[in-house]
């Protein structure tokens, strides 16, 4: 996870993973270890996140048919990121190639842009609106030149609508941790879906 904390219910992707990573040994001087980043996402047309995440906290008794492991980059602070990317895209084909199959780990797609005789406002909010009427959340601009940063950092921007509603609230969720004994979350109900909206709250709070 992002806070280093490992997942042992996702084995299914070991093997395609290696594989992967050898070829990048032995064909690329990349420094060791080889590290690919990218997130579990639900394996379907529409993102089912409650269930993915019931799933991804199971110690036993996972169904992994659900789990699609998309990568979006390589851990690797030397080179830019459109040529990490170009990396990641010829690895996948050369394993593709010599297995036939690579069917539940995928690249995430791009698009490039190097001309700057066009609009990138228009273009991008263009780009966003049909993402998220295909079911998507968003979009992460990037620039193609930045080095790999182990943080939040200006070269990736997230890019979403957002919309103001009010919702009645119909119950809470506890905290854990640091906030045990109190508020983790307000659950509101949207359209019949019951939502936690966990953020935004201080301490005092």
């Amino acid at each position: 996870s992002r806070n280093g904390k490992e997942y042992k219910n996702f084995s299914k992707f070991d093997e395609k993973l290696k594989g992967m990573a050898k070829i990048l040994f032995d064909q690329e001087p990349l420094k060791y270890p080889i590290i690919f980043d990218g997130e579990m996402v639900s394996a379907g047309s529409v993102r089912d996140f409650d269930n993915l995440m019931g799933q991804v906290r199971r110690e036993t008794n996972i169904d992994d048919s659900k789990f699609e492991y998309a990568i979006f980059d390589l851990v690797n602070d030397e080179i830019p990121f459109k040529e990490r990317y170009d990396i990641l895209c010829a690895t996948a084909m050369d394993y593709y190639k010599k297995n036939n199959e690579l069917n539940d780990i995928k690249i995430l797609p791009h698009y490039f842009y190097e001309n700057h005789n066009f609009s990138y406002k228009e273009h991008f909010y263009e780009l966003l609106s049909k993402v998220v009427k295909a079911g998507e959340e968003g979009l992460v601009v990037k620039d193609i030149r930045s080095k790999y940063q182990f943080k939040k950092s200006t070269s990736w921007c997230k890019m979403k609508i957002f919309e103001n509603l009010d919702l009645p609230v119909v119950g809470i969720e506890p905290g854990c941790g640091k906030y045990e004994g109190k508020l983790g979350g307000l659950i509101v109900d949207f359209n019949g879906v019951k939502v936690t909206v966990g953020s935004g709250y201080t301490d005092p709070e």
